[in-house]
């Protein structure tokens, strides 16, 4: 029996599928990371939330100061 695939709803993140250069500075690849890592993480605030529209940027600015906290450590 075949396992069924997840689908990711439109509101996800999607991240895999960036056009990116082949090659990035280290400096860039270390941006990109850190951005993706933030946008996870304000995705997953507002799934935990209820999936309620209306404070993506209050869900980034958090996701920005737990990376920043985290990253500091």
């Amino acid at each position: 029996m075949e396992r069924p695939r997840r689908t990711r709803t439109l509101a996800e993140p999607d991240i895999a599928s960036r056009n990116l250069p082949d090659t990035l500075s280290t400096e860039g690849s270390v941006a990109l990371m850190a951005e993706d890592s933030i946008a996870l993480r304000a995705y997953r605030r507002f799934e935990e939330r209820g999936r309620q529209d209306g404070h993506d940027l209050d869900d980034w600015l958090e996701a920005e100061r737990e990376f920043n906290r985290t990253a500091s450590q």
